[in-house]
């Protein structure tokens, strides 16, 4: 008895349909058929072969072959015989249609036409499959899916192609008993039909599944299955796929001893292959209500069953199935105790089943010579591939062999004359490459010294870039703090000035003293800064010029003291000078006597009252050393190298609220400079402060 149905039944049905057809539409052949609408060609052969019309589709393809090869057109012609090889296939003749295949699929490859290769090679694994060489079917059809697996970006028609050679190597697998295989690889298979939104071919999956899951009794997964491939049948309203996957369910029901179900699925998919006519399908509908009864023991309605396909089975030749019903024939007039029925039937068995496999053995010879004469004109094409490729070898090695040798000639003809033509020169060569060598060693010379003069001028840049880069940032700090600076006196002077021109009937006159006296030391503070300012900026620019001569360093102390003398007197500082009266120094008068005012200045800020400051100086290996000393309150040492800084913001107030400009000092550092001498501190808090000048001996 039949236990499952063939998995690409649907196919199988439109086959028998186009071998049943006839060729009296041969009349449709058109009078004319222009070359240049080749695809009119190919779609009428096309559609003609799918509708059974062999002999159009033939005549067709003959004529065009004429035409396309009146007008050398290779491409279209090798797609000729590609269908002539599936007019081969329709018309049964299995051997032309490999034959033919084979043919043209070289032409393809050589055209690197990667679809119509595919479908080829598909071609050739159905041949295969129908002349029961799985092996060689299992090959091709691998072949072609490792040909489609190389493209980069495939397109639909690729991926319609993947899906069809994919449901043709599950059926193998159905063949083969390898169930595992059809369950391991179905799912990527109905992944790749979902995406394509192929509905058709995702139902016949569904239904190879579940024959899978029967064959490997795992029927909860193939009761799934089936359920699937209905629920797509349906939806396509599909009542012929349906009744198989219906047909299928009914052996699973069988099997589980669900005989009402069962008996139910196996009627309904025979009432669905009578409407059709579809014979294969009546008898195995048949066969599973007649097993199902024997199941359940109602040998009678079993026999009743088998008794009504007995004559179509004779009639259209299924001597499987008929053994089968002699079998079960004898086996139930057996059981029902009609021991002359159960000889007679078992006779017709061993009888049908002597004839079965003598036609067998003659069907296995046959198929054993065509796998021969296959595999021997599979072996005569690669012969004359490899001719053909010997041939096209040799004479390119010709063709390779002249041109070697005509370039040769040339490049040797060429190369003598270049030898001449050297030898001719290298006199010459040889003495001017004397003389320029001796030019080259004195310009590597000269090269070598340029090059030490630019690196000392880069270092000299770099040095100079990094001091300008240096003063400029602290310029720009020194203005920052020289706006604030300026910006708190005026405030007060503003005010001030304010409060006078508004509010002078109503201030007394003591407030309009104070008022007065704030202004006063305001301006006074901003006029010193000014003054400091201009000062230093004439530094900075060359504005002042350096004028150095002999200077009496007594009489130019002497002359700071008597400018001083009212700001010590303020606060009851003594200023003592012990500089030797013939003491004298080659500098310039203005700037030294506004280093020694600035350095005393600032002692009479920071000496309390009554405080003392002396004035004194010695001589050393470098010079002249003048000291300015006092016992004011000192300077921490951490701000000692802040004194002559100007970016450093270090302002602090004198003993009585004194206010500073924070360039004294500074503009003693660059008048030093202008004399090469140096200027430091000596202090700590609490115990006084010492200035030093030194100033070298200038003659």
């Amino acid at each position: 008895m039949r236990k499952y149905f063939f998995l690409l039944f649907a196919f199988l049905f439109f086959i028998d349909n186009v071998i049943a057809s006839g060729d009296s539409l041969l009349t449709e052949l058109p009078d004319t058929f222009a070359i240049q609408n080749k695809n009119n060609h190919l779609e009428f052969i096309d559609k003609n072969l799918r509708q059974g019309n062999l002999e159009l589709a033939k005549a067709v393809i003959e004529k065009s072959k004429t035409l396309a090869t009146n007008a050398k057109d290779d491409n279209l012609i090798a797609m000729l015989n590609y269908y002539l090889a599936d007019y081969y296939y329709y018309a049964q003749d299995y051997d032309k249609s490999l034959s033919a295949y084979i043919d043209v699929f070289s032409h393809f490859e050589a055209k690197h036409d990667t679809l119509m290769m595919a479908k080829t090679l598909n071609g050739i694994g159905i041949i295969y499959y129908l002349k029961s060489d799985n092996d060689n079917s299992f090959k091709y059809y691998f072949k072609e899916v490792e040909i489609l697996e190389k493209v980069a970006k495939p397109d639909r028609k690729i991926e319609e192609e993947k899906l069809l050679v994919q449901i043709n190597i599950l059926n193998l697998y159905f063949n083969n008993g390898q169930y595992d295989d059809i369950i391991n690889t179905g799912n990527d298979v109905i992944q790749l039909a979902q995406t394509l939104q192929d509905s058709m071919r995702l139902g016949i999956v569904y239904n190879a599944m579940g024959m899978a899951y029967k064959n490997a009794e795992k029927y909860e997964m193939a009761v799934k299955s089936y359920g699937d491939a209905l629920t797509i049948f349906e939806s396509r309203h599909d009542d012929f796929s349906k009744a198989f996957v219906v047909l299928n369910l009914g052996y699973i029901y069988q099997v589980q001893k669900e005989f009402d179900l069962a008996l139910k699925n196996f009627r309904s998919a025979l009432k669905v292959f009578e409407k059709e006519n579809y014979k294969d399908g009546i008898f195995s509908a048949n066969e599973g209500i007649a097993d199902t009864y024997f199941e359940m023991k109602e040998y009678e309605a079993s026999k009743k069953i088998l008794l009504s396909i007995v004559d179509s089975c004779k009639q259209y030749g299924f001597d499987g199935d008929l053994l089968n019903i002699y079998d079960h024939l004898a086996n139930i007039e057996y059981l029902l105790k009609n021991y002359k029925s159960a000889y007679d039937y078992r006779k017709m068995h061993n009888a049908l089943n002597d004839s079965v496999f003598s036609e067998e053995s003659h069907k296995q010879y046959a198929e054993l010579e065509i796998k021969y004469k296959t595999a021997q004109k599979e072996t005569e094409i690669v012969g004359l591939k490899a001719d053909k490729e010997i041939r096209d070898i040799e004479l390119r090695k010709n063709r390779l062999l002249k041109w070697l040798g005509f370039s040769f000639s040339l490049i040797l003809i060429a190369l003598l004359f270049f030898v001449f033509q050297l030898l001719n020169q290298k006199r010459k060569a040889n003495a001017l490459l004397v003389e320029k060598g001796i030019q080259v060693e004195q310009q590597n010379k000269q090269l070598l010294v340029m090059n030490q003069e630019v690196s000392d001028i880069n270092e000299k840049l770099k040095l100079s870039q990094s001091e300008l880069t240096s003063a400029n940032n602290a310029k720009n700090r020194f203005f920052s703090i020289l706006a604030h600076d300026l910006k708190n006196p005026f405030h007060n002077i503003l005010g001030g000035s304010f409060l006078l021109s508004s509010m002078y009937e109503k201030l007394s006159v003591d407030e309009r003293k104070r008022y007065a006296s704030d202004l006063y030391t305001s301006s006074e503070q901003v006029h010193r800064l000014l003054e400091n300012l201009l000062e230093w900026t004439r530094t900075q620019t060359n504005g002042i010029q350096f004028s150095p001569r002999q200077v009496i360093v007594s009489q130019l102390v002497v002359n700071v003291i008597s400018v001083l003398k009212k700001n010590a007197d303020d606060k009851n500082i003594t200023i003592s000078s012990y500089i030797d009266a013939e003491l004298s120094v080659v500098a310039d008068k203005e700037m030294l006597e506004t280093i020694i005012r600035n350095t005393m200045n600032n002692s009479i800020k920071f000496t309390p009252e009554g405080g003392k400051i002396t004035v004194s100086s010695h001589r050393d290996n470098r010079g002249i050393v003048i000291c300015v000393e006092d016992n004011g309150v000192g300077i921490a040492k951490e701000n000692l190298e802040k004194l002559f800084q100007l970016d450093s913001n270090y302002k602090t107030k004198g003993t009585n609220g004194e206010r500073g400009t924070g360039l004294g000092l500074v503009i003693c550092k660059e008048f030093v400079d202008y004399h090469k001498g140096n200027i430091w501190v000596e202090s700590a808090l609490g115990e006084g402060t010492k200035f030093f000048i030194s100033l070298p001996s200038l003659q």
